[in-house]
């Protein structure tokens, strides 16, 4: 009789990442509430709260200002960007000593399957051990890691062993281990979805998977099967290896400030344009498409795409399309508050972009790849355009 083959699956979510690399920088703000996310005196919204801030009730996606209110101690720190492309970098290189098969889901988190690496490795749960240890003592930082054997249960198991735990979710005790949950801790269940069933007197996993399947999509529409069988625990989805490449990448800001002045306007712009171009170069990949997105100070938001001739990750191709986009987009006499850029139609480097390759272009490249040693060691802002100079150094990468 064939043994059944499990993955193991872990989910490793760093804790309070920005913060913690914001105290790794300035070890003075250890044990404070520290949120990034702007100064107190200007508008925006809470990147990362440390678990002091959290104390007072301060989240992310919360308003700066709400957030100096619930606890006026509160430091603000606008962030430093750069490091964190830098330290989670470094993250994810020492996960991939692990196993290959390692997908990075954002800045700070990433899934990885150990199927085939216990004879290297060891047991599961010590090699969880190991990648919390290690990342704590070689990077300084903290790490929370969900065992599961699916991308679905691991995520919940990380979710509930913050901060720095291990959680594993044993494949035997999953359906009793879910059941239990309260509605609101299966990912995709969100707080309209979770009110919506809490009228009808649903409050955990198991009172959900009590109703009949019809009256689940009656309640909740065309999305009701797909969190029906989260709720069970079924996930079919894939750890990527890192080998493969985002769909689309972009950067957007939120200006201190809404803003008229087109040159600023363009500046900001060409420095968006750069630092995705410098990100594509890093991940080896370029884009065919981009997509420019403006938001008024009346909150009317539209968008304009893009299609490029050919495959580029050269900030001097892609500046000029996005600046002809901006002016073409930007036509009511109202200022901005938020300006973003995105690219997407993403390829390898090795994709031939073009039959004849223009000299031009290929001066360009030599340069920019000189430009990105520069700002590997020295950080982004080390070397800017003359022309991005208007921007504030607060808005770096």
């Amino acid at each position: 009789m064939k043994k059944e083959i499990i993955s193991y699956l872990l989910h490793v979510d760093m804790d309070s990442f920005f913060v913690s690399v914001e105290q790794i920088l300035n070890p003075a703000l250890r044990g404070k509430p520290v949120i990034v996310g702007g100064e107190s005196h200007q508008r925006g919204v809470v990147a990362c709260a440390s678990y002091e801030a959290r104390k007072y009730g301060i989240r992310a996606a919360m308003p700066v200002a709400k957030a100096k209110r619930l606890c006026p101690d509160v430091i603000c720190v606008p962030g430093t960007w750069s490091q964190y492309s830098y330290y989670s970098g470094k993250v994810m290189h020492f996960l991939q000593q692990f196993t290959p098969a390692v997908e990075q889901v954002s800045i700070d988190e990433a899934y990885l399957n150990l199927l085939g690496t216990e004879r290297l490795w060891g047991h599961p749960y010590s090699v969880a051990l190991k990648i919390q240890q290690g990342i704590k003592n070689e990077i300084g930082l903290d790490a929370t890691i969900g065992l599961g054997s699916n991308k679905l249960i691991a995520k919940i198991a990380s979710d509930i062993a913050k901060p720095k735990g291990i959680v594993w979710i044993l494949p035997e005790y999953e359906t009793s281990f879910l059941s239990h949950l309260p509605i609101e801790a299966i990912p995709g269940i969100g707080p309209k979805t979770t009110q919506m069933l809490n009228e009808l007197n649903i409050q955990t996993v198991q009172q959900f998977l009590s109703i009949p399947s019809h009256l689940v999509k009656q309640a909740l529409g065309n999305n009701a099967l797909f969190l029906y069988h989260k709720a069970q625990g079924i996930d079919y989805s894939m750890v990527r290896s890192e080998h493969e490449f985002p769909k689309s990448m972009g950067r957007e800001i939120t200006f201190h400030n809404d803003t008229e002045d087109t040159y600023y306007l363009t500046a900001v712009l060409h420095y968006l344009i750069e630092e995705l171009c410098t990100r594509l170069r890093n991940h080896q990949i370029m884009c065919h498409t981009l997509t420019l997105k403006l938001r008024y100070s009346d909150f009317l938001t539209i968008t304009k795409s893009c299609q490029l001739k050919y495959f580029s990750d050269l900030s001097v191709e892609l500046f000029p399309v996005a600046k002809t986009l901006f002016l073409s987009a930007y036509t009511r006499r109202v200022k901005l508050r938020l300006i973003g850029i995105s690219l997407s139609q993403l390829m390898p480097h090795n994709y031939q972009h073009s039959l004849f390759p223009d000299e031009h272009l290929l001066k360009w490249s030599r340069l920019n790849h000189h430009v990105d040693q520069i700002r590997k060691k020295y950080g982004f802002t080390s070397i800017l355009n003359a022309d991005t100079l208007a921007v504030p150094l607060s808005f770096s990468t």
